[in-house]
């Protein structure tokens, strides 16, 4: 992960957590930037915490609501972290 403001690196190392990220000022101030293997190891975390449960009511209510909510959690995840070229 990195870290850019004013177009310097002023970061890079490993994916930070929120908490962390606040000694940097407010994240409109700094632009994040993540190796592909960094947004996967994320998506995989966020996905699980996040978007599976949704999956598994989905499939036990089988509503569409349900499937919703489900895909908006996983569009939500993709935009958070996105791919390249995806």
């Amino acid at each position: 992960m990195k870290i850019i403001k004013n177009n310097e690196i002023i970061y890079s190392g490993r994916p930070l957590r929120a908490h962390e990220l606040k000694i940097y000022g407010s994240p409109q101030s700094y632009t994040l930037q993540y190796e592909q293997s960094e947004v996967l190891q994320l998506r995989r975390a966020a996905y699980e915490a996040e978007s599976d449960p949704l999956f598994m009511e989905w499939q036990y209510d089988q509503t569409d609501a349900k499937k919703q909510a489900w895909q908006s959690a996983v569009a939500a995840i993709k935009a958070r972290y996105p791919i390249e070229g995806e």
